[in-house]
């Protein structure tokens, strides 16, 4: 993340935006896989928003990021969910 903040720096005056996603809790086949179902539901329980994040989640933010609708965000790791995580 700090290395997204030092180049949004150094590339800014190009119009050239450099941004980190950091996901949380992402359902996918995997870890459907390789975890026992309690603990996905408690994965599941730790959301505010009581819903399981999927990679398409991911994918919106990504698009949002390298539309014009995202040039004004620079150097920031967008976090899904766990900035607002029931734990804090």
């Amino acid at each position: 993340m700090a290395f997204a903040r030092c180049l949004s720096l150094e590339v800014a005056s190009h119009h050239i935006t450099a941004n980190t996603i950091a996901p949380g809790y992402i359902h996918n086949e995997f870890l459907a896989r390789i975890y026992p179902d309690e603990e996905i539901e408690r994965m599941t329980q730790s959301i505010p928003y009581s819903r399981k994040g999927t990679p398409q989640d991911i994918a919106n933010i990504a698009l949002f990021m390298c539309s014009d609708e995202g040039e004004y965000v620079m150097g920031e790791p967008m976090a899904l969910y766990r900035v607002c995580s029931k734990s804090l």
